[in-house]
């Protein structure tokens, strides 16, 4: 909290990442009502879904393409302004009459978007670092970790309720998730001066291809047995978590008597359930499981 209120690099940094993660929050959890819509609900559900995943599984790329790209505050501002023009196309094209390929292209643009946030995200830890003092850095990173899942859990929330009020007007939602994103750009701005301090030096010699850097990753995991393991163990509990996500999501759209309210709601009282869970677990480290080895952790979870 001392770095936020006196850092001001570092506060237009999470107040940037704050924004975004509203605009993420909001839509991820008005798209899958928007998709219980559909004449063919139960593959849009499906589909939508599995395409929160892809940015997750593309992170290795966006990530090393962030750590290789120069001029990293202008590509924030970029990204997030890049995040807002395609939430003003979703805004014009979901007034279109449904159809399979329009929903196609929306899930696109929530893919792209995700992905676009994804890398944004990679530009801004190189900043941290150089930013906060290293005995403040890992307070810092919690310190944003932990508002992040706050303002995840409560929009989640907010965002089942706010389509409602709005009689269901997803253009209407679209372009308040296109102003969270512009809100995020213009933050950015006002603090560029401060954040190009903190870029880190251009270096002039020649880099190594994504492609060999994946390589590399994947050679070390080979000989680490251990971090290879555990890396897999991590996986496969995501793979289970995901999957669960999506089987409760179809059920749902299936059985209306499982609905509190309407369907928008149950999910995110679902997922506001999770959200406490998650925070919970991070406030509560010393649960007694500590004393547990990670092969054990990760075989309570997978039980």
């Amino acid at each position: 909290m001392h770095e936020y209120l006196t850092n001001r690099g570092y506060r237009a940094i999470l107040n940037a990442s704050l924004l975004s993660g509203i605009g993420d929050s909001l839509y991820n959890i008005v798209f899958i009502i928007y998709a219980a819509t559909m004449p063919f609900k139960s593959l849009a559900v499906t589909l939508a879904a599995m395409a929160t995943s892809v940015p997750t599984m593309l992170s290795l790329l966006t990530g090393s393409l962030a750590d290789r790209t120069h001029a990293k505050t202008r590509h924030m501002v970029a990204t997030r302004l890049g995040q807002m023009l395609l939430f003003l196309s979703l805004a014009v094209m979901i007034l279109l009459p449904a159809s399979f390929p329009l929903f196609l292209s929306l899930l696109l643009i929530n893919i792209v978007s995700d992905s676009l946030g994804q890398y944004g995200n990679g530009l801004m830890l190189p900043l941290l670092h150089r930013l906060i003092p290293a005995k403040e850095l890992n307070t810092a990173l919690s310190f944003q970790s932990a508002t992040s899942s706050t303002v995840q859990l409560v929009f989640q929330g907010l965002g089942a309720s706010l389509i409602v009020l709005l009689n269901h007007n997803y253009a209407l939602f679209g372009l308040l998730n296109a102003l969270t994103f512009l809100l995020a750009a213009v933050t950015l701005v006002f603090r560029k001066k401060q954040l190009k301090q903190a870029e880190p030096p251009v270096t002039t010699g020649k880099s190594q291809p994504v492609i060999g850097n994946i390589r590399a990753v994947l050679k070390f995991l080979a000989g680490n047995q251990f971090l290879f393991a555990v890396i897999l163990f991590a996986m496969l509990v995501n793979t289970l978590g995901s999957s669960v996500d999506g089987l409760m999501n179809i059920t749902l759209v299936q059985e209306p008597d499982l609905w509190l309210r309407d369907f928008g709601t149950t999910v995110a009282i679902i997922n506001v359930v999770f959200s406490v869970g998650l925070i919970f677990g991070a406030l509560f480290a010393k649960d007694g499981l500590q004393h547990l080895s990670t092969f054990k952790l990760l075989s309570l979870l997978m039980a």
